[in-house]
């Protein structure tokens, strides 16, 4: 058996084989028998047809007896094979296949060089040039053929330079060189194929997946929520049938059908930029609805303005209004709306005179609660005109933001009050 080669004799080698390249035929299934001294056995590549084209090929030794295979391993056969694979480089033919056959008696090469030649002596060696319609039949195969491949995807992501909070689009597209021949086993032809699903990894610890099918590329949003560079990797789980030979207990390969599982990957770093992120607080204004203290529940809406009687105890009812709700913005451009909820609410003083009474005074409210007032006396009277009571009202109120930052504000709002003066209520 030829011993492996290291440094620079493996460089000699390959510049053998090259430089032989260019002047042999390449040979392939059906290759002419390599000399092994006259009236010898002949040794020759044989084939198998299986679908689609596709050849297995595997050695076989012609002697005065008939046609022997000599498979690999320790088959009970009168010859065996070994079978190196060589790079080359060349172009069609990146990589060569040669077969070293021995008779099993004496572990006696039949196709040697002759003494004193470089090895391989190509002349002697039977060798050929595999491609996806020549499959040779080196070993012994897995019931079930799995492989992970990182080729023949093409993952990219859009904008360029997407925005932290932004949603940026990454997308997948699977070659259709797949379909020609994906090089699971050796002596594997793949037929029918299918794309099961799809899995991305954002590289932020968050995953997506979605369904397989016909289409060969897909394309799913995702935010990220900092600036960094991160590491999105799209994943294609493909299943199908493929075609294998296999070596039977007589050395003969034969054909068998199989099921293969391959996970076709490739990354995309994905540089997001930080962003200047602004909460915007929501405007809100206060209306009360007013009702004489013990007469029942308010039934108007809410009012800016009111009149009330003097000397009389009034219940007010608040009714907030979202004048302009509160929103997000990032990197200056609007980002979604808020929602805010009013939760309490309470009386903060008055401009010009103040209540004589107020029930209760500067303690929080239930947004359902009323604040009782009463004033004793009229409006004031200023250059001849009657002036409202200004009523200082504080409201808290909850905001949620879109990118889920929660806030507590306390806003201020103002409501006018009249009081109607009347002979009656002298």
């Amino acid at each position: 058996m030829t011993p492996p080669l290291r440094g620079r004799d493996a460089i000699q080698r390959l510049l053998v084989i090259a430089s032989l390249l260019a002047t042999l035929p390449l040979l392939g299934a059906g290759a002419a028998p390599a000399a092994t001294g006259a009236g010898g056995p002949q040794v020759s590549i044989a084939a198998v047809s299986g679908d689609q084209g596709h050849a297995f090929v595997y050695a076989q030794v012609t002697d005065t007896l008939g046609a022997h295979p000599a498979p690999p391993g320790s088959s009970p056969t009168a010859y065996y094979s070994r079978w190196e694979a060589v790079p080359v480089g060349a172009p069609g033919c990146p990589w060569l296949w040669l077969v070293y056959v021995y008779d099993r008696a004496t572990n006696r090469q039949l196709n040697a060089p002759p003494p004193g030649l470089p090895t391989p002596y190509l002349p002697s060696t039977t060798f050929f040039c595999p491609g996806p319609r020549v499959s040779p039949v080196a070993g012994l195969q897995l019931a079930i053929a799995q492989a992970r491949l990182d080729l023949d995807l093409v993952v990219g992501s859009s904008p360029v330079r997407p925005q932290a909070g932004s949603p940026v689009s990454i997308s997948a597209r699977l070659d259709g060189s797949v379909a020609n021949d994906l090089g699971l086993l050796l002596s594997m032809a793949i037929g029918d194929w299918q794309i099961d699903g799809w899995r991305i990894e954002f590289g932020d610890g968050s995953q997506a997946r979605l369904p397989g099918g016909s289409a060969r590329n897909i394309s799913t949003a995702h935010v990220y929520a900092a600036g960094a560079v991160y590491q999105a990797r799209v994943v294609a789980s493909i299943s199908g049938i493929a075609q294998a030979a296999e070596y039977g207990p007589s050395g003969y390969p034969f054909l068998v059908r199989r099921s293969f599982a391959v996970q076709v990957a490739n990354d995309r770093p994905v540089s997001v930029a930080s962003a200047s992120v602004q909460h915007v607080s929501p405007l809100i204004a206060a209306g009360v609805s007013p009702v004489i203290d013990g007469s029942g529940a308010p039934t108007s809406a809410g009012l800016r303005r009111i009149d009330v009687p003097r000397a009389e105890l009034v219940d007010l009812y608040l009714r907030p209004a979202i004048v302009r709700e509160g929103y997000r913005t990032l990197g200056g451009a609007f980002a979604g709306w808020a929602h805010s909820t009013v939760t309490g609410w309470r009386y903060a003083g008055s401009l010009g005179s103040a209540p004589d009474r107020v029930i209760p005074d500067a303690r929080w409210l239930q947004v359902e609660a009323p604040l009782g007032v009463q004033w004793d006396r009229p409006d004031l009277v200023l250059g001849g005109q009657a002036q409202d009571y200004v009523v200082r009202l504080q409201l808290r109120v909850a905001v949620r933001y879109p990118d889920g930052v929660a806030a507590d504000l306390t806003v201020t709002a103002t409501v006018g009050i009249g009081v109607r003066y009347a002979a009656q209520n002298e």
